[in-house]
């Protein structure tokens, strides 16, 4: 799953990226297979506009975004990339089968993508192996977390804490910081059919300022926090919750339809 789901991240990103190939000479052959696929070109872009979601606290902004489903939206971007490569209809049937199997393991799934953007006035950290993403579907469930960009850097922190009228307290937690994080996140078990609404909960990110005094500040160089506890440097819970039955995903093309029908035949 994991490496499905990397094979679609680096799809997405080379569609950025990937510069339009030039026109084919008008005597080279036909391809009627690639001039239904080029009919499909734009539909994963509407699919990841259908359904965001935004919420910001202590101006931190957390964005997502549900792709409700990831087998659909995973060979759609893939296949704006096979038109790009303009391949000829035979190695162009082959790489579709190829992909279909490389993307079969995300049907019926749920890929939720994640944006967090940190302002420049203050420091956001997170502990290692400490739950930031949690879905609530009925029953509580973490949610998978597939990729991350950039991949957290954790490194050991010297934290000093001051509690009220005690002793100073000193320790060492793994932390990294985090500034622009995109995060991937798949859920199996959210039947979206039923419409019932999950809610994604975002939580246990650090925040802390250079210059609030000498107990109650951060020093990135030297990887020193001071602080009254760790814990009240926690932002409260941030949570957004979908709908399904409110959606209006956009149904797939007659050409993506037909392709996908005939490649869910492929064993």
């Amino acid at each position: 799953m994991h490496r499905t789901l990397t094979a679609l991240i680096g799809l997405t990103l080379l569609l950025a990226s990937t510069p339009a190939p030039a026109q084919s000479p008008s005597n080279s052959p036909s391809n009627p297979l690639l001039d239904r696929l080029a009919k499909t070109v734009g539909h994963a872009e509407k699919i990841r506009a259908a359904v965001q979601e935004k919420v910001t606290t202590e101006d931190l902004e957390v964005r997502a975004i549900v792709i409700p489903d990831a087998y659909v939206y995973s060979m759609a971007v893939a296949i704006e990339t096979l038109v790009k490569s303009r391949y000829p209809e035979e190695l162009l049937g082959r790489k579709l089968r190829d992909l279909h199997r490389e993307h079969k393991s995300t049907m019926g799934k749920i890929l939720i993508i994640v944006d967090i953007q940190t302002p420049g006035d203050a420091h956001y950290l997170i502990k290692e192996k400490t739950e930031v993403f949690r879905i609530d579907s009925g029953t509580n469930q973490r949610a998978k977390v597939a990729k991350e960009e950039p991949k957290p850097r954790f490194t050991a922190w010297q934290v000093f804490q001051y509690p009220p009228n005690k002793m100073r307290k000193t320790g060492s937690f793994k932390l990294a910081e985090i500034e622009k994080y995109r995060t991937f996140l798949t859920c199996n078990r959210i039947n979206v059919k039923k419409k019932d609404p999950f809610t994604l909960y975002v939580s246990n990110i650090l925040k802390q300022s250079e210059r609030l005094g000498s107990t109650n500040s951060i020093n990135v160089g030297n990887r020193q926090l001071s602080c009254g506890s760790i814990g009240s440097l926690i932002l409260p819970k941030m949570e957004m919750t979908f709908y399904p039955g409110s959606w209006k995903v956009p149904d797939p093309p007659t050409e993506l339809r037909e392709v996908l029908a005939s490649l869910k035949k492929v064993k």
